[in-house]
């Protein structure tokens, strides 16, 4: 009975500490500076969308290729992972969503899907960005 109870009790404990994974607990933030559904870096300046906007959430936020500070080039799960992806589905439309993975590539945030119906390109995925972001 006694180890039915203890292991319970520890059980809970690994649950809690895994379920209270927090964007907040985070300072960094890297953000690829090419996003796999666009051809070449920082098309639509999605990518410098990306970084203004965790900036003004209060995250240090750098692009993958540039340099580190020190703290997090040691230690690399002092960061977030972010990206961007494209949802399929939707006529004329652009729908985006902002996932959030930690240094382990697990699934911390998805954020709400974005979408814009702009005519132009740039401005419909900047828009559907922002409204993601949400």
């Amino acid at each position: 009975m006694k180890r039915i109870l203890i292991l319970s009790i520890l059980i809970t404990f690994v649950l809690e500490s895994k379920a209270q994974t927090d964007i907040n607990n985070y300072k960094y933030v890297v953000i690829p500076l090419q996003y796999e559904f666009l051809k070449g870096k920082d098309t639509y300046r999605l990518n410098t969308l990306t970084r203004v906007l965790f900036k003004r959430e209060g995250f240090d936020a750098y692009f993958n290729e540039e340099q580190l500070p020190e703290d997090l080039f040691n230690d690399r799960c002092l960061a977030l992972y972010a990206d961007v992806k494209e949802v399929k589905g939707g006529f004329r439309k652009t729908k985006l969503e902002i996932v959030i993975k930690d240094c382990n590539g697990e699934l911390v945030l998805k954020s709400e899907v974005g979408q814009s119906g702009e005519n132009v390109h740039e401005k419909r995925h900047q828009e559907a960005l922002t409204e993601a972001f949400k």
